[in-house]
């Protein structure tokens, strides 16, 4: 595994122990350039999802044992794990003056 390709909170779930082995994870990939049909076809087959071709950010649902290899090929820069956007809140900041 290319420990220098996997962003921080990936490298720390992919080290956890696994509670089932067909969990998966929701990660970007960012590759070196937009993927040839060879490597379309390989992110397809470890769950990249949506749009592919013509992009250098993808999203793919990944099993720990999918993201090892994936993250050994030259054309993949990183992969980190999505996470979870919190709403920020609509009250305004109050300030207060002193």
């Amino acid at each position: 595994m290319s420990q220098g390709k996997l962003r921080g909170r990936l490298r720390l779930a992919l080290m956890s122990p696994a509670d089932a082995s067909d969990d998966r994870l929701l990660v970007y990939i960012e590759l070196a350039d937009v993927p040839s049909p060879e490597q379309v076809a390989l992110l397809r087959q470890v769950g990249a999802t949506g749009t592919i071709e013509g992009h250098k950010i993808i999203t793919a649902s990944m099993s720990k044992g999918e993201i090892e290899p994936l993250s050994r090929e030259p054309w993949v820069i990183s992969i980190s794990l999505s996470e979870m956007l919190r709403m920020l809140s609509s009250e305004p900041a109050s300030h207060s003056a002193t």
